[in-house]
């Protein structure tokens, strides 16, 4: 049973395990594909997962409204976390307030 790694505190970090994966776990992404949410019984694990794809879905937003690429938005986003002293968690909770914050923003 793979569970999402709780330590990760940057995008980058996490936009790897979602994608890429390591060498002891296969990326989040291909886990979703093959199994669902099969594989996420307990109901931190689903609330940890929804949390952290609420930020890969902020990667993206921000590279799509900002005409930028998803290296560049996920740089945007880890200086934005660092600069404001925010989490991985407060973009979970508030998308939007993260998207207006940085829109416009191209690096």
């Amino acid at each position: 049973e793979f569970k999402m790694n709780r330590n990760i505190k940057t995008v980058k970090n996490l936009w790897h395990e979602w994608y890429i994966g390591s060498t002891k776990c296969p990326s989040v992404e291909f886990l979703e594909e093959t199994y669902a949410n099969k594989r996420r019984r307990a109901e931190r694990d689903r609330i940890w997962f929804s949390k952290r794809k609420t930020v890969i879905r902020v990667v993206h937003d921000l590279a799509e409204q900002n005409g930028i690429n998803k290296e560049q938005a996920i740089k945007i986003l880890d200086r934005y976390l660092i600069q404001n002293d925010k989490t991985l968690n407060f973009v979970s909770q508030s998308p939007k307030v993260v998207k207006q914050a940085l829109e416009g923003i191209t690096e």
